[in-house]
């Protein structure tokens, strides 16, 4: 029986230019506060980058407080790196619109 898969997803900003290596240590930084199973069920991917700074994670329904949550220790004191949670919808229309206010 396929049944339909039940996605959030969460429009997050980078206080720097994202780039390779900081989106490792973004899914490294949730892996670890996570833990390896909810990471697992959680099932983070990055689905779309809206200009240098935002992008849209998508998750696993009923882990969006887990993930708010681990975004927000995301924070590399070293180089000033800052992931922050703008808005958590059920679809991506939202997550557009809400990106079409910003330019």
């Amino acid at each position: 029986m396929i049944t339909k898969r039940k996605n959030r997803y969460l429009l997050i900003e980078c206080s720097t230019r994202h780039s390779e290596a900081y989106m490792d240590y973004f899914y490294s930084s949730l892996h670890t506060f996570m833990g390896s199973k909810d990471y697992a069920d959680a099932n983070p991917k990055i689905v779309k980058t809206y200009n240098d700074s935002f992008f849209v994670l998508r998750i696993n329904r009923g882990f969006e407080k887990e993930v708010l949550l681990a975004t927000s220790f995301c924070k590399n004191h070293d180089e000033k790196i800052g992931f922050y949670t703008i808005l958590t919808s059920g679809t991506m229309k939202t997550i557009s619109d809400k990106v079409k206010t910003f330019k």
